[in-house]
């Protein structure tokens, strides 16, 4: 696309499709500079620092790139929910957490439904450097009647095969998860 007009027309019609939702493609008019307007707005509405806005461009990239290279699937549980919009339960976890590592790489992510995510964060479990779960048994309660609790997944194996070697969890990123995050398990 040589002729900026052209270029200019094709972003805002990916803007506006169905790829973001309606909050995400304020934001990315907005960061773009294409609705002078709603930058405005938004500034003013919600007094957001330009380090948010950068902060919520870079998030959304990081889970453009990640969630679909895992099918919009979890990795742990594999429940996979996606609305013909692109709305999807599966988000785009860090491995070795952004505030630290300032690390956007594929490789430094890993695709979770929100409970995993939010136990993966909290440290309740980590991935061994076989990529076997590894759960911290007896470091806090659980109760799930209605689907496999997270003890279950301990010593499974993950699967990142239907993967390229180089979009795989990192075992740098996942050593610093095991060290830094993982709360262990009760001996």
């Amino acid at each position: 696309m040589k002729i900026n007009e052209n270029r200019a027309r094709a972003r805002q019609i990916l803007i506006s499709g169905d790829w973001f939702l309606p909050p995400e493609r304020i934001k990315l008019r907005a960061m773009l500079g294409l609705d002078s307007e709603i930058k405005e707005q938004l500034a003013s509405t919600c007094r957001l620092p330009h380090q948010k806005e950068i902060r919520q461009g870079r998030d959304i990239r990081f889970r453009l790139q990640l969630v679909p290279l895992y099918r919009y699937a979890c990795a742990l549980c594999n429940v996979k929910m996606l609305l013909p919009s692109g709305v999807t339960l599966v988000e785009a976890a860090h491995i070795h957490q952004f505030s630290d590592s300032h690390n956007d790489d594929v490789a430094n992510g890993i695709a979770l439904c929100r409970n995993h995510h939010w136990s993966f964060d909290q440290g309740l479990w980590t991935m061994g450097t076989d990529h076997r779960v590894v759960v911290a048994t007896g470091r806090f309660l659980e109760n799930s009647p209605h689907q496999l609790s997270l003890s279950e997944h301990d010593a499974r194996r993950l699967d990142f095969s239907w993967l390229a070697t180089e979009h795989w969890p990192s075992q740098k990123n996942l050593e610093w998860h095991r060290k830094h995050k993982f709360i262990g398990t009760q001996d």
